[in-house]
């Protein structure tokens, strides 16, 4: 696994966790449906932080109470509460993860394996199904934890390419 740094920013990461676990329970959602066609669309109300925008300012935290959707009902199970919060706390108290002294974390791999050991070191999901069954819950536990690292280290990247090519006068 190559090794894509990202900076542990936490009220990014808050902003992004309820999104991206709506998102990833409506693919689940619409996975078993097993659908003709293709899973429909994200909507607008459930974008991720755009990777430029964060030299505007820090997005606005939104909580996931405020993203219900009637096709992501996993991620409004009780239990997927209690992953929200372990999720929470984590993001703002970061355990057993290495950060380099600027910040910055060198790996999501390293990351997503760090927050399921936390996870399950302080049994914030001891007795949790999400409703569903084991399989398909710690499968979308795990979506969510990887989508959340994955998406920081890929914005990540896009801000260092836009610094980049902003400092080489390419602005197209």
């Amino acid at each position: 696994m190559k090794p894509m740094p990202f900076r542990w920013i936490k009220e990014v990461m808050l902003h992004d966790l309820p999104v991206i676990m709506v998102s990833v329970a409506r693919r689940f959602y619409y996975h078993a449906l097993r659908p003709t066609e293709t899973v429909p669309c994200d909507i607008s109300s459930l974008a991720r932080h755009h990777p430029g925008d964060i030299i505007n300012g820090l997005p606005v935290i939104r909580t996931l109470d405020a993203t219900v959707r009637d096709d992501a009902p996993i991620a409004y199970h009780e239990d997927a509460f209690r992953l929200y919060e372990g999720l929470r706390d984590i993001i703002n108290n970061p355990r057993g993860i290495a950060f380099d002294n600027d910040g910055s974390c060198q790996s999501w791999g390293k990351a997503v394996l760090a927050v399921i050991s936390t996870l399950m070191e302080e049994k914030t999901l001891a007795g949790t199904s999400g409703g569903v069954s084991q399989k398909k819950w710690w499968m979308y536990v795990w979506c969510v934890i990887k989508a959340l690292m994955v998406w920081q280290a890929y914005a990540a990247r896009l801000r260092v390419v836009w610094r980049l090519r902003h400092e080489q006068g390419d602005y197209d």
